[in-house]
């Protein structure tokens, strides 16, 4: 299984947009958002909420046996719930949808540099990623 993680940054002025939107994906929208994850292969998908003084940071955290795949399912979706997540992030952030995503590998995605399991003790930063 491969582990990614962007760092995406949010207005402060669109935070309360990024709380809805996650409490849609928790809420009323769930069937369709695990829907969405499990048609583009995503095991494990996560968001996280960074705020600063002076700015705020959307950090996604997913896991996939494809990362590249996985995106690509989505960005090139055309089921309607997958079209209004993409159309939500792009609300929240002038970071998404990426739009260099297939120019290389990894773009804007962070570095694992180090990774420790319960499961396998023995799992390093190079076998997750």
């Amino acid at each position: 299984m491969k582990v990614t993680c962007w760092v995406v940054p949010v207005e402060k002025d669109d935070v309360p947009r990024l709380r809805e939107l996650a409490a849609a994906l928790e809420g009323p929208a769930r069937g369709a958002y695990v829907s969405c994850q499990r048609r583009t292969g995503a095991a494990r998908e996560m968001c996280f909420l960074w705020e600063t003084a002076d700015r705020a940071y959307c950090l996604l955290y997913l896991q996939s046996d494809d990362i590249r795949a996985t995106m690509e399912a989505f960005e090139n979706s055309t089921d309607p719930f997958d079209a209004w997540f993409r159309e939500q992030l792009g609300l929240v952030s002038a970071g998404w949808p990426d739009p260099g995503w297939g120019a290389h590998p990894t773009p804007g995605v962070a570095e694992l540099l180090s990774v420790y399991e319960s499961a396998d003790e023995s799992l390093t930063a190079h076998d997750a990623g």
